[in-house]
């Protein structure tokens, strides 16, 4: 069964949104939900946050949305024109990378390391409609209980390493 348009721009939006959490994630931040919002004449869905980022994380994050929606689009690395494309259709974000200077260059590879994370995120945000900071934090394959393995675990993904490809054994056990 082929999909309509409307499923696959909804769960584009889901892809944006799933970026959003999942970056903000990333760089440490807490998320209070990611949503669907279909009724929004402005706006497809929303990610809020309960961290406050310095202007260059708050770019990243912007920018980590219109990313990966253009990578889903695109079916990988986006162009130079899919990426302006999905920046013209976001004003919100595009006006927040600008305000804030610039987003840091690293939010292609992480988008691209967390692939995986991000579009079983946006399965579950197409699906319910809402995701928490616990789904978020599952599909980074985040420890649940140690904040120190916690902590670990998201600097291996800052550094490079794709979530679920590595290990964490909390402190005192071996």
């Amino acid at each position: 069964m082929k999909a309509t348009k409307a499923q696959r721009d909804r769960f584009a939006t889901a892809i944006h949104e799933a970026a959003h959490a999942v970056v903000a994630t990333v760089y440490g931040g807490t998320i209070s939900s990611a949503v669907l919002t279909p009724d929004d004449p402005d706006s497809g869905g929303r990610v809020t946050y309960t961290t406050t980022f310095t202007d260059q994380r708050r770019a990243d994050i912007c920018f980590a949305g219109p990313y990966a929606e253009a990578f889903a689009r695109h079916g990988g690395p986006p162009t130079s024109r899919g990426l302006r494309l999905q920046l013209d259709r976001h004003a919100f974000d595009a006006r927040a990378i600008r305000e804030s200077g610039d987003h840091s260059g690293a939010v292609p590879r992480l988008v691209a390391n967390c692939w995986a994370s991000i579009t079983g995120l946006a399965h579950q945000l197409y699906t319910d409609g809402k995701v928490s900071q616990s789904d978020v934090d599952k599909a980074l394959f985040l420890p649940a209980d140690d904040p120190d393995a916690r902590a670990f675990a998201l600097a291996n993904i800052r550094s490079g390493t794709t979530p679920g490809t590595f290990g964490v054994t909390p402190a005192g056990v071996r």
